[in-house]
């Protein structure tokens, strides 16, 4: 007689390909959120060219490796006249450039170009004969300029002469317009989120997750098209949530129909684990677009390409989906192991749609248990997606090249916390402890783990630590990142061991409604604090570090308190 933890005999694994559907499902949703957060300082808050503090450069409004090229082999005159107003160090580390060690030539050249713009105006007619100037520049060099309005003429000249290598103006908003437009995406994702469950629980996990997908790629792709207005964008962006919105819901739903529930924690941990793949193929591929474009049709080219490429998915998704009771390629063996320990299994005709008032779930402890532990914890992992390049911007001065690796690093450390966070409960179960507990058990463990994120801030201080500054800082962000993911894929997975599958879409819905109330906090305090600190911003992510630190001990503390043993709900 089979044991009922062991795969019968004539078994197959046709679940885990469901779950590498989800997988993809999970890196297509991610990809096309994530292209906001490089845009932040690329275009969203960067000066806007008609602004008179339009003038300063940075280190990241420099294409360094085109840049150098066209000054080292160019005879043009502007070429020439640049590199006589440079110093002899700078000169030597021009004509000694590797894109393996760009700081040396990175920071003096951005020095020079400071100093130049700042002395006097660097027009002359024969000079700029071969350079097409923009209305704005030719306007403005009318008015004859002097001081700050000089600086903006000569950054306007360089621009004009420099249109692929030299960044131009961006849409001047504020660290706060781009909280503005998370916000507005995180709160209409968790209310659609709620409605997305309710509307899957009733029309199937099949259909909700591809009507998802189709909607939000080409509202991912409409973003290309809505100008510079933050008012526009935060339009946009919030239609791009109502599509995003089904994801969770239909997957969850779809773990719970498809894996017995001691697979279901580390069957989610693979499919969230696509969320930090997602954030792992953005941070190769938007640079790239941004690089690989020009200025104006970078951004574009962000949103459109990766957009497009979720119709991708839709193809297998009707090739291989369907419910398990549907499914002709499961075995009857497979079928029976996916139930194997199910309190009962529900034979509907309707299979995973059922009829449910989701007013009700409000009067369960155990759905509040899963709200709370959402609205405390969703909040931090978005700050992650959003403000992690940001914040290596601002505290080591990283370009938008120089951001791939980090942020590529944090998301692909993250994917191994889902899938290890996902097996701790399996691991636990097999040496004998019940479901919940094992599971309340793991989630305690992983909680602890976010503390190290407190000393982000400590190993960030160049002063302190130099050159492994940057590492040691990211490697606090990326212990942080794998923690959360390790909870999430537990938390997500107390749904589907309390709740019958026809309320684990309405469930979820909830649940993710919570985590975008908590998120929008999270992400309005990010904008108002690194404003705040415009001028110490070290100051602000320490603040928001600390919270990110502390928010799931607290969570798990609630939950622990709001449903102290396992109680599995069986009367709706």
């Amino acid at each position: 007689m089979n044991s009922p933890s062991q795969p019968p005999p004539g078994f197959s694994n046709y679940r885990w390909v469901i779950c590498a559907l989800l997988f993809f499902a999970t890196t297509f949703n991610y990809l096309d959120r994530q292209v906001i957060s490089y845009l932040k300082d690329y275009v969203f808050c960067v000066p806007a060219e008609q602004n008179a503090d339009f003038s300063t450069f940075s280190a990241r409004d420099l294409n360094l490796p085109s840049f150098a090229t066209k000054l080292n082999r160019s005879a043009d005159a502007v070429s020439a006249y640049i590199k006589t107003n440079l110093s002899a160090s700078t000169l030597a580390a021009l004509e000694n450039y590797s894109s393996a060690n760009p700081l040396p030539l990175q920071t003096n050249l951005v020095e020079n170009l400071n100093a130049l713009i700042r002395s006097k105006s660097i027009y002359d007619a024969r000079r700029f004969a071969g350079v097409t100037l923009r209305p704005e520049t030719q306007k403005l060099l009318a008015l004859n300029p002097q001081g700050v309005a000089l600086e903006h003429l000569n950054r306007l000249l360089l621009d004009d002469a420099y249109p692929r290598e030299i960044s131009r103006g961006g849409f001047g908003w504020s660290n706060k317009d781009f909280s503005f437009l998370t916000t507005a995406f995180t709160m209409f994702y968790g209310g659609m989120t709620l409605l997305m469950g309710w509307v899957i629980d009733r029309i199937g996990t099949k259909l909700g997750l591809a009507l998802s997908l189709i909607f939000w790629s080409v509202c991912g792709i409409a973003n290309a098209f809505v100008g510079q207005l933050v008012t526009m964008h935060l339009m946009i962006r919030s239609a791009f949530a109502v599509g995003e919105a089904g994801n969770f819901p239909a997957s969850i739903k779809t773990v719970a129909e498809w894996f017995p529930k001691r697979e279901r924690a580390l069957a989610t941990g693979i499919f969230n684990s696509g969320s930090n793949f997602g954030a792992m193929v953005a941070a190769l591929v938007v640079p790239w677009i941004l690089i690989s474009f020009s200025h104006e049709l970078g951004w574009k080219m962000a949103f459109i390409l990766t957009g497009a490429s979720g119709f991708l998915w839709l193809f297998f998704w009707f090739w291989l989906y369907d419910t398990p009771h549907k499914q002709k390629r499961l075995s009857k063996a497979e079928y029976d192991y996916i139930h194997v320990d199910d309190e009962a299994v529900a034979k509907e005709a309707n299979g995973d749609k059922g009829k449910l008032a989701w007013w009700r779930l409000f009067g369960y402890r155990q759905g509040w248990a899963f709200f709370f532990g959402k609205f405390m914890t969703d909040g931090i992992w978005w700050f992650y997606l959003f403000w992690l390049p940001d914040y290596l911007e601002k505290q080591f001065g990283m370009t938008t090249r120089q951001v791939i690796l980090p942020t590529f690093i944090v998301f692909g450390v993250a994917i191994f916390g889902s899938i290890y966070g996902g097996s701790i409960p399996l691991t636990l179960v097999k040496k004998g402890m019940p479901v919940y507990k094992a599971r309340m058990t793991a989630m305690f463990l992983i909680a602890i783990v976010p503390l190290v994120v407190v000393l982000t801030q400590y190993f960030g201080d160049v002063a302190r630590f130099g050159g492994m500054a940057a590492t040691l800082a990211v490697a606090m962000i990326a212990i942080g990142a794998a923690a959360h993911q390790a909870w999430s894929a537990n938390l997500f997975t107390t749904v589907s061991d309390m709740f019958p599958k026809k309320a684990v879409g309405s469930v979820t819905g909830i649940g993710t409604t919570a985590g975008a109330i908590g998120g929008s906090i999270v992400q309005l305090l990010a904008g108002v604090l690194t404003d705040a600190f415009k001028s110490h911003p070290q100051t602000a992510y320490l603040i928001m570090f600390i919270i990110c630190a502390m928010s799931y001990l607290i969570a798990w503390g609630i939950m622990k308190a709001l449903v102290p043993r396992h109680k599995p709900i069986t009367d709706l």
